[in-house]
């Protein structure tokens, strides 16, 4: 099992981190993160959080390494000081770290650069002492990104129709951590959630219940994009050093097919009294990578639009506006 050790400084209270300008963290005896902080910015991002650690902590100890000829991609959207991201690149994953610009720059550049060597160690003892055939090399990226301008530019904007080329969607994983702080960030969030996801994606998110109105409304609002919510039981959050009892982990994944095809054809026969040939109406799903993904979004409408004109224009403005 994992330790935590939190080291270089003194603080008021074992449980008080933030305070310290380098955070270090041992995940095992062979392994351990240092993490430069900067509390004293305007910017929340800049210090690492109790749910960030509880969410290291569960990826450590629950994903397996990368295997050999498997090449995983994992994405951490507001990865602040990269706490999980740099995890996700010590199990093998091509890991890119994102935030706003500030926060890239003050610290998320650095811990990258600070840590590579350490992920390098690691994953060379992981070969040495694991069975399995690992891959040769995790790597890790940093990233600019902006949610806002993300979604601008997925709804057709063309001032930002060259923003964020280097996203390769979809990744296998997706990571956010104290993210959901404020109501107005939900849809932004998880519009980039699901142009990112597959029906293959997991997406991991970890919040401190501070207010159950936004918790409780980002959850809603995900399963109205089409994802299943599962929140990870506690008993796989246990950590001594992030005694936090309002942290929580949910588990995010786009519908399949089949479900996704009758949950429409559903909505479409109650609402509008028409129910299409099941076939047709899985095939616009199929063609447009299961729909609800960023830009093949406006496609799946317009198609839905083409085929049905007459009786689904309606219904496809009200689901897809």
């Amino acid at each position: 099992m994992s330790q935590w050790v939190l080291m270089t400084q003194e603080t008021d209270s074992p449980d008080d981190t933030k305070s310290l300008s380098t955070y270090i963290i041992r995940f095992a005896s062979s392994f351990s993160l240092h993490l430069n902080q900067q509390n004293h910015t305007n910017n929340h991002g800049t210090t690492v959080w109790d749910s960030a650690k509880m969410l290291s902590y569960y990826l450590f100890n629950n994903i397996k390494h990368v295997e050999l000829n498997h090449q995983k991609k994992c994405i951490e959207l507001g990865s602040g000081c990269g706490l999980n991201g740099l995890i996700m690149a010590s199990l093998g994953f091509n890991t890119t770290v994102t935030d706003l610009q500030e926060v890239v720059d003050s610290v998320l550049i650095d811990n990258c650069q600070i840590n590579r060597s350490n992920i390098q160690d690691y994953w060379a003892y992981s070969i040495y002492n694991n069975n399995k055939s690992l891959i040769m090399n995790p790597s890790i990226h940093v990233k600019t990104l902006d949610w806002l301008v993300l979604c601008k530019k997925l709804k057709g904007d063309p001032l930002h129709s060259d923003h964020y080329q280097w996203i390769d969607s979809p990744y296998h994983y997706i990571l956010a951590s104290d993210c959901i702080y404020n109501i107005d960030l939900i849809h932004p969030l998880l519009e980039s959630i699901r142009y990112l996801s597959s029906p293959q994606t997991i997406a991991y998110i970890a919040v401190e219940r501070r207010d159950d109105i936004v918790i409780d409304g980002f959850m809603e609002q995900a399963r109205s994009y089409g994802f299943d919510t599962r929140l990870i039981p506690k008993r796989l959050m246990r950590n001594e050093y992030a005694k936090n009892i309002d942290i929580e982990i949910w588990k995010l994944k786009l519908r399949g097919l089949l479900e996704l095809t009758g949950k429409l054809l559903d909505v479409i026969s109650r609402d509008y009294g028409v129910r299409p040939p099941w076939i047709k109406v899985q095939k616009v799903l199929t063609k447009n990578q299961l729909a609800p993904l960023g830009s093949s979004h406006d496609n799946m409408k317009k198609n839905i639009i083409g085929l049905y004109r007459t009786d689904f224009e309606p219904f496809a403005k009200i689901l897809f506006s």
